[in-house]
């Protein structure tokens, strides 16, 4: 799905829209996919740049050295990846940040062809935090988003802000409780500043959160998203939320 990754990094640099976001969530419906899973939703492939180095901050497409945003950058597009229907595509080298220092033609360049594995260790939380996404994936409770069939509309709840100028997003799955099993509301905001998404009444029920852009515990995290005496999620600056809902 080309379209996929063409659409996430401007995405994940604030430079897309809410629409689109739902629409790769959702496994691109009514495009060319009979099914979600035929949909193989990726950001790097082998060839070309790597996905640090077309996002990053620094001159020259050299994600060598990626500065702390292009890091929560890149969470944010590798948990929306693991988040959309379809199949995830997780490049060789991508759960540690590989770089080929900006180059986008590295043909006979063994030099920066080459994995380098002294990254897994200078980014080893990402890389937990891509296993984290995967068991999920792979769990019970991900067959939210395994689905071998495209849901009816009412499977879905989309949430937009306010203010229609931000990109930012949410999709709660198992909204019309079709599936057995609970509900997972996901929340992504790539701008830099705050974004607010109004919640309906009656949305949320007994709500855990499990992930956000820096940790993933499916025995629940410190909650300062959701805010639902205001029915509103507060998401700051490059952030992302996942609850499960009971």
């Amino acid at each position: 799905n080309d379209g996929f990754r063409d659409f996430m990094k401007p995405y994940v640099q604030g430079k897309g829209d809410s629409d689109g976001v739902i629409h790769y969530l959702q496994g691109t419906p009514n495009k060319s996919y009979f099914r979600p899973y035929q949909s193989i939703n990726y950001l790097e492939s082998h060839d070309d740049r790597c996905f640090i180095d077309s996002i990053t901050e620094n001159p020259n497409h050299d994600g060598t050295n990626p500065t702390p945003n292009d890091v929560r950058r890149a969470r944010l597009a590798m948990a929306t990846m693991f988040m959309a229907h379809g199949v995830p595509m997780l490049a060789a080298g991508q759960d540690f940040l590989r770089s080929k220092s900006g180059i986008q033609n590295t043909y006979q360049r063994g030099d920066l062809n080459v994995l380098d594995y002294d990254r897994l260790d200078r980014f080893r939380d990402l890389h937990d935090y891509c296993r984290k996404w995967i068991a999920f994936r792979l769990s019970t409770d991900g067959i939210l988003i395994r689905l071998t069939e495209y849901p009816s509309e009412s499977f879905w709840r989309e949430y937009r802000p306010v203010d229609r100028q931000s990109s930012a997003a949410g999709l709660l799955l198992n909204a019309d409780s079709s599936m057995t099993g609970p509900q997972l509301l996901f929340a992504i905001n790539p701008e830099e500043t705050e974004a607010k998404l109004p919640i309906t009444a009656g949305s949320c029920g007994n709500a855990l959160l499990i992930a956000d852009a820096e940790r993933f515990d499916l025995k629940g995290l410190r909650d300062d998203f959701l805010k639902l005496s205001r029915k509103q999620i507060v998401l700051p600056p490059l952030q992302l939320a996942l609850w499960r809902m009971e």
